[in-house]
């Protein structure tokens, strides 16, 4: 059978298989060298096409010289090109892999769309990384597995089939992560919204709905990547540290609805006078505590949104939502009423200590004072409280028209 090489960029044949042997014992050729016979559909390494394990040993010293007849190039076959095999792919793989392109494409774009322009530097890495992979480790695998075409092909398939999955299970993921943060904000809003108009509702029970909207949002950016993902966990941070402070505000706020707030018939000895003031002061301290995080919240979300590393311009949106969604000046506006109020409850608590002893709680409930200036200003303060109750009624008013603007899309 007839054997041609390629040898120090020169094509060297046909040869017969002895002469092939006995050029590798003579050294003139290597048995790594590329060699194609016929039967075979490319160049290979010699020892791929000749079993040199099978040599017997020669009964008689080696030629000096090659035989000429081995180095003459005329043969009556022609041999394939002398060139080594390059990479390339099976033309079926190549459609494969263009159709793979074209959805990863579709994935990235949709990703964009989802995400916003800002989502644009990750799915633009996404779809190139994703591309390129495959074609990568396939030229890795033909060159370990000694330029083997099928090698390539077969781990081209491979990654191309595992990117296809992964990318479609990533965006199933992605969008239903999306339909089930909305379908949870909207609940969340919702009966915010419910509590507000059915009057249930006080400004710690809304402010723990956000609350748990973003901690659930936090929960949820597992399935999210980059700025989204980023961003999630920020406002997850922000929701545990207000967190804390509207488990102590309510707390305080809870103690003193259950001790009477202004209720005289329950304040029987100064002590339980003393009480109802320390309970008054803790909320009031609570309250400020509130108002003080609710002030500083954009500045304070920024920074934890440069934190986590988040784009400026996604950052700048974040914060324009969450200012909408979170109604700070509004929530402010509540807080100064209950700090006003709480004004006149020290007022009213100062009336009764300074007439102690001089005022007694009648059969209708009501108060009786024996000094005029004491009902005067017992009278102003009730009547005060009275007022900003009613101002609080019109901010629970505009909070229910704020909720339904946020979930205006």
């Amino acid at each position: 059978m007839e054997i041609y090489l390629h040898h120090n960029g020169e094509q060297i044949g046909p040869s017969t298989e002895q002469q092939i042997r006995d050029m590798v014992r003579t050294g003139a050729i290597s048995k790594t060298d590329f060699a194609w016979r016929e039967g075979f559909p490319d160049w290979r390494p010699l020892n791929e096409i000749v079993n040199f394990d099978s040599v017997p040993p020669l009964p008689a010293p080696l030629p000096a010289e090659v035989p000429a007849a081995a180095m003459r190039g005329a043969s009556a076959r022609t041999a394939p090109s002398a060139q080594k095999p390059g990479f390339g792919l099976h033309p079926i793989v190549i459609v494969f892999f263009v159709l793979y392109a074209l959805g990863n494409g579709f994935v990235a774009f949709r990703q964009i769309q989802l995400g916003g322009a800002d989502q644009i530097p990750y799915s633009a890495g996404y779809f190139g990384g994703s591309v390129l992979g495959p074609l990568l480790f396939a030229y890795i695998a033909w060159l370990i597995f000694r330029r083997s075409r099928l090698a390539a092909n077969i781990v081209c398939c491979l990654l191309v089939f595992g990117g296809i999955t992964s990318g479609v299970e990533k965006l199933q993921e992605r969008e239903a992560a999306l339909r089930q943060m909305r379908d949870t904000e909207k609940k969340l809003m919702t009966d915010a919204r419910k509590n507000l108009t059915s009057g249930t509702a006080s400004l710690d029970s809304t402010l723990q709905d956000f609350n748990r909207l973003a901690q659930q949002f936090g929960s949820m950016a597992k399935n999210f990547e980059g700025n989204d993902k980023q961003t999630m966990l920020a406002t997850q941070d922000m929701a545990k540290t207000m967190d804390g402070l509207m488990q102590k505000y309510t707390a305080a706020k809870e103690a003193l609805a259950k001790d009477g707030f202004i209720d005289a018939m329950s304040i029987n000895t100064r002590e339980d006078l003393k009480r109802r003031r320390e309970l008054a002061k803790t909320f009031s301290y609570a309250n400020q505590q509130v108002a003080d995080y609710y002030k500083n919240a954009a500045a304070t979300y920024r920074d934890l949104l440069r934190k986590y590393n988040v784009s400026d311009g996604y950052a700048d949106k974040a914060i324009e939502s969450f200012t909408k969604a979170a109604n700070i000046n509004l929530v402010l506006q509540i807080m100064q009423t209950e700090a006003d109020v709480m004004t006149q409850v020290n007022i009213i608590y100062g009336i009764y200590d300074r007439e102690w002893g001089k005022w007694k709680v009648n059969a209708d409930g009501l108060i009786e004072f024996q000094n005029s200036q004491a009902v005067t200003d017992y009278t102003n303060a009730n009547n005060a409280i009275n007022a900003l109750a009613a101002k609080e009624e019109e901010l629970r008013a505009l909070s229910v028209k704020k909720l339904d603007e946020a979930q205006t899309p």
